[in-house]
């Protein structure tokens, strides 16, 4: 740089550089493919209380006995839900720049 223009520009000798900053708005996105997913694991049960008993009274005829048990029981089934990803291609869409990087107060231009 010439000595006239470094001082009518106000620039030193020692800094003939200077320092830009530019921003650019872009809509950024990936597609992805979710494939959810359920283990059923090792089921348990366990008994709660005592079982009730219930006879069934004899009809005419000949009588057979009858009787129905009831038992209330606990069924632990373990069950792991989860999710897997196939992460698909990125794809960028550059747009007009309509004041990125002055704090967020202009609205992107679409």
């Amino acid at each position: 740089m010439n000595e006239l223009v470094q001082e009518l520009c106000g620039c030193e000798r020692e800094n003939l550089t200077c320092t830009s900053t530019t921003s650019q708005y872009a809509d950024v996105s990936v597609s992805l493919k979710l494939k959810p997913y359920a283990i059923v694991g090792k089921m348990s049960t366990e008994c709660c209380g005592e079982p009730v008993i219930a006879l069934r009274p004899c009809g005419s005829g000949s009588c057979q006995c009858e009787i129905t048990i009831t038992q209330t029981v606990c069924v632990r089934i373990p069950i792991e839900y989860g999710t897997e990803a196939d992460i698909g291609e990125t794809k960028t869409n550059c747009k007009k720049n309509c004041g990125c990087g002055d704090g967020g107060t202009s609205i992107p231009c679409r």
